[in-house]
């Protein structure tokens, strides 16, 4: 969306934020999911072995639709709090120049 529409990403950036937050969300619960659910299984002493892949990711839906939300949100304040302060892209670079040696 951000290199087919750019016009859209600058009239629209607080909800892209949004979006690309959910997005983000989404595939940390993804990718954290499985990891979690062996350490679940074997503190309960259920998983003496690796469980199989449908088991990993059972309830991951419902662990998406709890993280993406909160993450959506954090993206959403940072951002709009960016465009109250009027803080953009160059503001920071030059915050990054101050920081060099």
């Amino acid at each position: 969306l951000l290199f087919f529409v750019p016009a859209f990403v600058e009239a629209q950036p607080l909800l892209i934020a949004c979006l690309c937050g959910a997005l983000a969300g989404a595939c940390g619960a993804i990718t954290s999911h499985p990891i979690d659910t062996i350490f679940a299984l074997r503190t309960t002493g259920g998983g003496k072995d690796i469980p199989s892949l449908d088991k990993l990711f059972r309830g991951v839906g419902a662990r998406v639709l709890i993280y993406s939300p909160g993450i959506a949100l954090t993206f959403l304040v940072y951002d709009a709090a960016k465009t109250y302060l009027g803080v953009g892209g160059s503001a920071l670079m030059q915050t990054l120049d101050l920081l060099r040696p």
